[in-house]
């Protein structure tokens, strides 16, 4: 025996398969004109350049006060190579061992190999902040250096969700293990 709520489900239930049907399936238009683009784009990039560049300042003026000799490259990474080490380089593909210090500029230390462990990375080819591949890639094996990643070598606008905030400036003090 049908129940008025079965009824009514049942009806609402077909509605929605109508209105679901009924919706167009053609094209969708642009919310916003070429033009309209243009006009949100351009304050979107001015302001992220003039991010860029405070963080770059912050950076260059940090080394300045610590002394650090630092070596930076086109893609704003900055190392300072501590003690070199022996071998070839480093290429693409490449699995390699580190040794690490992970502290946020001017602040506290977040993460330690002696705390979390040794990490691993495939060159170019694992998900390890792009500040990080690029340097080991400058890098031999039991080379010690010192780097310093701007958020868009490291964790970006989001952090880590755990130790490392949004859009933070990092201090890498890194050591390429001789194997594996």
């Amino acid at each position: 025996m049908w129940k008025k709520e079965n009824t009514s489900s049942i009806i609402l239930l077909l509605l929605g398969g109508f209105l679901l049907l009924s919706c167009e399936q053609g094209p969708r238009k642009p919310v916003l004109n070429d033009q309209q683009m243009k006009e949100l784009r351009e304050p979107l990039v001015r302001a992220n350049t003039n991010m860029a560049e405070q963080e770059y300042i912050r950076i260059k003026k940090y080394a300045e006060r610590k002394g650090w000799q630092m070596t930076e490259t086109e893609t704003g990474l900055f190392y300072q190579i501590l003690q070199n080490g022996t071998g070839d380089s480093i290429k693409s593909g490449q699995l390699v061992e580190y040794r690490y210090i992970i502290s946020q500029l001017g602040g506290d230390t977040l993460y330690t190999d002696q705390k979390d462990g040794i990490r691993s990375l495939y060159v170019d080819q694992s998900n390890a902040e792009e500040g990080v591949n690029q340097a080991v890639k400058l890098m031999t094996r039991g080379t010690k250096a010192r780097l310093i990643l701007a958020p868009h070598l490291a964790f970006g606008l989001r952090g880590d969700d755990a130790a490392i905030s949004a859009r933070a400036i990092l201090i890498y003090d890194i050591e390429l293990l001789n194997h594996p």
